[in-house]
């Protein structure tokens, strides 16, 4: 299931010179495994703080991560970020971080094995638009 942030606006640009952003909670309980967030074109994504900060771990079975991507390429910003430790988690990707037309960035949760009983944690697309 996809849940879209922004469903049918325009990529988010609040007109300044500043760094914008997206954040959202996520729970074990959610039920929601995708997440969408669309930033508009010659925007700049700043790895160093976008990625998953874990407030209580997550316990799947066998895999408590996030793939951070695009249409594209599900783990182009971030492969097998991890849920499983506490605190701030950044995008781990070498790649070019900068868009070149209106871009959903997609954060999956990708887990597997036994139903989790617990975890919290706030995903965040921190970006600079071309303005």
């Amino acid at each position: 299931m996809t849940m879209p942030l922004n469903a049918n606006t325009t990529a988010r640009d609040a007109g300044f010179q500043n760094v914008q952003y997206y954040r959202k909670r996520i729970q074990y309980s959610d039920g929601v495994l995708t997440w969408k967030f669309k930033i508009p074109a010659g925007s700049i994504i700043l790895a160093p703080i976008s990625g998953v900060d874990v407030q209580t771990v997550f316990n799947f079975g066998t895999n408590n991560r996030v793939q951070i991507g695009d249409a594209s390429n599900p783990s182009k910003y971030g492969l097998n970020v991890s849920l499983a430790a506490l605190g701030f988690a950044p995008m781990a990707v070498a790649v070019g971080h900068k868009v070149t037309v209106d871009t959903d960035i997609v954060f999956t949760v990708d887990n597997s094995g036994t139903a989790a009983t617990t975890g919290d944690a706030e995903l965040v697309l921190a970006y600079i638009p071309a303005n």
